[in-house]
């Protein structure tokens, strides 16, 4: 009988006997159908839980559905028992009282005392997790778990004490370990017996633990392992260890009396011929490993020597192994090593193959040659690998037959390599056929297949379009499918494809319930599940609506449950069991900083940080979250609201509104003006962003942005504003629509893919922006492996501004594009042949026109105004140094324009360099050296450049 079947019969008899009837006439009719539990049910809405009673107020009683109801419920996991009673409510009618004691959930399990060992360590022995059911039997597993784990530490006295916060209303209840470890066990002797040439001082020499020290189980177990391993190197393969008695736990002396017992039986002579190894060498040895010496540990070991000769250059070398018995352990062993000289292998070819190019076959080896930069890749596990992968992209090309093996070629005291093919003829499809297929047409089932008449046939191919026609049919509730796929293969290359289904009954969603959902609206939750009641009960439905309830972003878990309907074999009602993630996020700091000049530190004094934030706000799967930051110069606030869908699209949309005063106008240091904004301003940004996501990797947004900036600058401020880049007093209301194309797999370190944005900026008066402007940016990003760790990373960045409406250069402006919003370029990650933000428009003097310079004197550096056209190419080969290390060649071209009709080649600037990147935790940081061969004749400008930055260029 199937074990599942076979469960819920068991819990069907289990559950009548629990139920009590007074005894009813078939045509008594229920009256009135109430829940009794122990506590407010709050897991489940009563909607959902009256969908599992198959008892309804006016209809006849039935001791069968009363007993199936029983079933139902106690199926949802959320009750620990259930009855179902009646009571007489005059001569036809009865009144039905269900009782539910409620199921208990783990809130949250913690350890508190003197624990001695890490929490980690404590977690991996719980029996439960946090979110599942409680029961006295999984806590009692729990606490002998803990006991035993501390005993194998040597804390033999540990008291460890559970204690329950219980929290009737919501049905759940924490517990919390009281652990007092005590002291750890001592080793009140340690003796040896041994029976063989071996002196105890040898032993100690290899044993952690020793006499008088603190004991621990799992220690000496370990010790004993690296005796056996130490004896091995001896040739001693099967020695005998345990302790004699075993442990001798004295509770008045909380120590241990060990005496460990030794018999190093045989002795096995280990010879290398050929080869002369160190210990170290010896001990890495597979050999060696292991508590019983075993054939293939020498098979190992010829492999391991092998592949070591060839990482060392040795292509050729050749070992073979001998012992001296067939059975184990052999008298002797020796292993025959003929390295062969030195050779370097110089090139990698490919003979036979013509249906295949040799640079399509070269992109799948995991074998290569050396570099000039990086070392060769050469052993037997690389060769056996490039050529099963060789085979199967040839049988996957319908080459059923195909041979492939592998020879080195000497000359001189060069290598090369020869991968030898031998295709063979190919097979292709004759025809494709369904037999027994009458609920899914052919048309439909065949449509996502791979195999086509005419086309090549492969086995792997042939497995693949059978998964994928059984998963057209549980996509539609077929679950008991069965597909037998036949091949029948005519003159030898034609093979015809036969699938034979038997297709079963069809299975269909009764109701979908809902339970766990403290804070969630019932409504939310039923929004993210695809599969529908009366629709066919499929595991992808199933699978995606758990997927969709995850991205909510407001559950910890989430379960999906099938529970059998009453006289129905192929309903089912789908349970979704959710754990909510906590509501309320809660961050805070406090900071302080000065700022110096050369007439002593200007303070910014004490500076506090506060957010907090409700995740799942009102129950809707929204988040609010409000951050303020408050200090003597700045105070800002933000307040956002998160939605996961827009207009009831999956649209996730942000709305925020961010309030910033600045208060600079006391700092008055010269030196300070060049850092900091020496004046007031107020700032009021609104803004909201939309994504339509077209695929995994491909989205649009949208986004309107309010931005009303007010400064108030001192009068005898000398310095020019554009060197702050901002104007005034700006007001900007924009629109603006981009697409983002991410193929990387790691944005930090690409290895490969490409990167595609493009974005669209409108600002018009009739939105209350004060500019009038159209904004174009779109960036390119490609790489491509020349080899697994060569990487050529390319970029191309083009930018274009337009200015529009009444006269836009009225009243003397030369750019009426804020400078805020125009292009700036030059520095680590644009044109490193350029200092930061150097590149294009510099500020000059409107009467005499020489470049306006700023900062203290000895470190001037020019003005940047930014401009309405940008072009900027990068090219950049990265490769590995050392280690963590890595080094890149690169060449950068481009430049920032006034406007798109002052673009011209000989503008644009050069830069070629070498950079060094060294991975870290949160990525590469570059070090790149960069020669401009023709820089702007201007102070601030040079040759050499030098940048650091955190990440790559690009």
């Amino acid at each position: 009988m199937n074990s599942a079947v076979a469960g819920l019969l068991a819990t069907f008899l289990i559950v009548a006997a629990q139920t009590s009837f007074l005894s009813a006439e078939p045509t008594r009719i229920v009256g009135a159908l109430t829940f009794e539990a122990d506590g407010p049910i709050r897991r489940i809405s009563e909607e959902d839980l009256r969908q599992l009673v198959l008892l309804g107020e006016g209809e006849p009683f039935s001791e069968s559905r009363a007993r199936h109801t029983v079933v139902q419920l106690h199926a949802t996991d959320l009750f620990w028992d259930v009855h179902v009673e009646t009571r007489r409510a005059g001569d036809e009618r009865l009144d039905v009282v269900i009782r539910l004691i409620r199921r208990f959930l783990l809130d949250r399990v913690r350890f508190e005392g003197d624990l001695q060992l890490s929490t980690a360590e404590l977690r991996r022995e719980l029996a439960f997790r946090e979110g599942e059911a409680y029961s006295d039997e999984l806590l009692e597993d729990t606490v002998s778990r803990l006991q035993s784990l501390y005993r194998r530490n040597g804390f033999y006295q540990v008291s460890i004490r559970p204690d329950f916060r219980l929290d009737a209303d919501l049905a759940r209840v924490g517990v919390v370990f009281e652990i007092d470890a005590g002291p750890r066990a001592r080793v009140a002797f340690l003796e040896f017996d041994i029976d063989g040439p071996l002196h105890p001082d040898e032993i100690k020499s290899v044993l952690e633990t020793q006499a008088d020290g603190e004991y621990s189980e799992a220690r000496f177990e370990a010790d004993i392992e690296a005796l056996r391993r130490h004896l091995a190197l001896r040739g001693y393969f099967r020695p005998e260890i345990y302790l004699r008695g075993g442990e001798r736990f004295d509770p008045e002396t909380h120590s241990v009396h060990l005496e460990l017992r030794i018999v190093l039986r045989e002795r096995t002579e280990v010879a290398f011929e050929g080869i002369d190894l160190t210990d170290d060498e010896l001990a890495a040895l597979p050999l060696y490993s292991g508590r019983v010496l075993r054939r293939q540990q020498i098979d190992d070991t010829v492999r391991f020597l092998s592949n070591e000769l060839k990482a060392k250059g040795h292509l050729t070398a050749e070992i073979s192994a001998e012992t001296s018995d067939v059975e184990f352990p052999p008298r002797w062993i020796r292993f025959d090593v003929s390295p062969g000289p030195n050779l370097s292998l110089s090139e990698i070819r490919f003979d036979g193959n013509e249906a295949v190019s040799s640079e399509v076959l070269a992109s799948l080896l995991s074998t290569r040659k050396p570099g000039l930069i990086r070392r060769g890749l050469v052993t037997d596990e690389t060769l056996r690998t490039d050529v099963d992968r060789i085979r199967l992209l040839y049988q996957r090309r319908g080459f059923l037959d195909v041979e492939v093996d592998w020879r080195f070629e000497t000359r001189g005291d060069k290598l090369e390599l020869a991968f030898l093919i031998d295709e063979g003829a190919v097979h292709r499809v004759g025809s494709i056929r369904l037999v027994g297929n009458e609920a899914l047409d052919a048309e439909t089932l065949l449509a996502p297949t791979s195999l086509r008449p005419d086309e090549p046939f492969s086995p792997y191919l042939l497995a693949n379009d059978r998964a994928v026609i059984m998963a057209g049919y549980e996509r539609w509730g077929y679950r008991d499918i069965q597909l037998t796929a036949n091949t029948i293969y005519r003159d030898g290359r034609t093979v015809e494809v036969e699938y034979l289904i038997e297709e079963g009954p069809q299975y269909f969603v009764r109701e979908v319930l809902i339970a766990g959902n403290l804070e969630t609206k019932t409504g939310v939750i039923r929004r993210e599940i695809v599969a529908e009641p009366g629709g066919p009960l499929s595991y992808e439905r199933s699978l995606q609506s758990e997927t969709n309830l995850y991205n909510l972003a407001v559950f910890n878990r989430v379960r999906v449950k099938e529970i059998p309907t009453f006289n129905d074999p192929t309903g089912r009602s789908l349970l979704f069991s959710v754990e909510e993630a906590p509501k309320y996020s809660l961050v805070y700091g406090v900071g302080y900083s000065k700022t110096f000049g050369s007439r002593g530190p200007a303070s910014d004094g004490f500076r506090g940080t506060f957010g907090i934030s409700d995740l799942n706000f009102l129950g809707h799967a929204r988040s609010l979250s409000l951050g303020l930051r408050a200090g003597r110069t700045r105070q800002t606030g933000n307040l956002s609201y998160t939605l996961p869908r827009l207009a009831g699209r999956r649209i996730p949309t942000v709305i925020s509104l961010t309030v910033q005063n600045e208060d600079r106008i006391s700092i008055r240091e010269e030196e300070l003006r060049l850092r900091v904004r020496p004046y007031d301003s107020f700032r009021l940004t609104a803004s909201s962003q939309s994504e339509i996501m077209l695929s995994r990797r491909e989205s649009f947004f949208f986004r309107y942005n309010f931005e009303k900036i007010r400064l108030t600058v001192p009068a005898e401020l000398e310095r020019p504003l554009q060197f702050f880049r901002e104007e005034e007093n700006l007001r900007l209301s924009t629109v603006t629509i981009s697409y983002l194309n991410e193929s990387r797999e790691q944005p930090m370190d690409p290895k490969g893919g490409f990167f595609l944005s493009g974005e669209s900026t409108f600002s018009p008066n009739a939105l209350g922006s004060q500019s009038e402007y159209l904004k174009f940016l779109t960036q390119g990003r490609y790489y491509l492996p020349l080899f697994p760790d060569l990487i050529l990373a390319s970029a191309l960045r083009i930018g274009i501004i337009t200015p529009f409406g009444t006269d836009p250069f009225a009243a003397g402006r030369d750019n009426p594009v804020p400078i805020s919003e125009r292009f700036f370029a030059g520095g680590p990650t644009t044109l490193r042949g350029l200092p930061l933000d150097l590149a294009g428009p510099l500020l000059t003097d409107d009467v005499t026109g020489e470049v306006i310079l700023v900062g203290p004197e000895g470190d001037q550096i020019p003005v940047p105004r930014g401009g309405n056209a940008m072009i900027i190419g990068n090219l950049e080969l990265r490769f590995p140094v050392l280690g963590f290390v890595g080094g890149a060649l690169f060449y950068d071209v481009g430049n920032v324009f006034e406007s798109l009709a002052k673009v011209g080649s000989s503008q644009f600037s050069n830069a070629v360099g070498f950079g060094l990147s060294l991975m870290t935790p949160i990525g590469p940081v570059r070090l790149d050296l960069a020669y401009n061969p023709s820089p702007p004749d201007v102070v601030g400008f040079r040759q050499w450049n030098f940048h650091l930055n955190v990440g790559h260029p690009y």
